[in-house]
């Protein structure tokens, strides 16, 4: 009996909509995979899985699993199905959705395929999480709750604008009430000594250039001229 000729190159298994598997240019083509997350939420599962038949298990792949078709409905369809439904239960829908979830699950499949893959003379290249598509009743959720996050945040934000606002304002007035006290200070200073100034003028020009005399002990007189000499 002759053997199944078995195919060494790289071989694609991808999993999309009907519309879109007529413009894919994977080799075998499949519909996505429906799981659920950790919390519940339903999800559909986009992945595509890249391989090849290892060269030096060519003849037992075809002894013990038979032909190409036969390998990929027999080991990449089933284990790939089982770990795309079963990874992202461990995860909830909002990592999934917001975080790096989608990476997570990849990595994690992939890391689940590696071994079962080799064991059954398979080569795993990659595996990638194309999308993970929510309800739209749960994306609605989602955008709700973000443009509120938003909404609480800008409020937070105008908030705290207005307490710079007042401490400004605040600063400011304190700024020019400390001004208007020193242009006071200089104001009276500059008065007094205005006054001072002119009653000086105003005595020499009352003065008659007499010197005063003051009165001594005992009612003696002495002129002040003399205490100048």
């Amino acid at each position: 009996m002759k053997e199944p000729q078995i195919n060494t190159k790289k071989i694609i298994y991808e999993t999309a909509i009907l519309d879109k598997q007529q413009l894919s240019d994977a080799d075998y083509k499949d519909f996505p995979v429906d799981t659920n997350t950790e919390d519940g939420q339903q999800v559909d599962i986009f992945y595509t899985v890249r391989f090849n038949i290892d060269p030096t298990k060519s003849a037992w792949v075809a002894q013990n699993i038979g032909s190409e078709i036969a390998l990929v409905e027999k080991v990449v369809k089933t284990e790939s199905r089982i770990w795309a439904r079963n990874v992202p239960r461990r995860f909830t829908a909002e990592t999934l959705y917001t975080g790096d979830g989608s990476i997570q699950v990849q990595n994690q499949i992939y890391d689940a395929l590696k071994d079962t893959f080799e064991e059954n003379g398979l080569v795993l290249d990659s595996v990638g999480i194309r999308e993970i598509k929510f309800t739209e009743q749960y994306i609605g959720a989602i955008e709700a709750k973000q443009i509120e996050a938003v909404k609480v945040e800008t409020e937070k934000n105008k908030a705290e604008q207005a307490i710079f606002q007042k401490e400004a304002r605040i600063t400011q007035a304190e700024g020019q009430a400390q001004e208007q006290r020193l242009q006071r200070e200089t104001l009276d200073a500059q008065v007094l000594q205005k006054i001072k100034l002119d009653n000086q003028k105003a005595f020499i020009d009352k003065w008659n250039g007499v010197m005063p005399r003051i009165v001594g002990a005992e009612g003696t007189l002495f002129d002040v001229s003399s205490l100048l000499e």
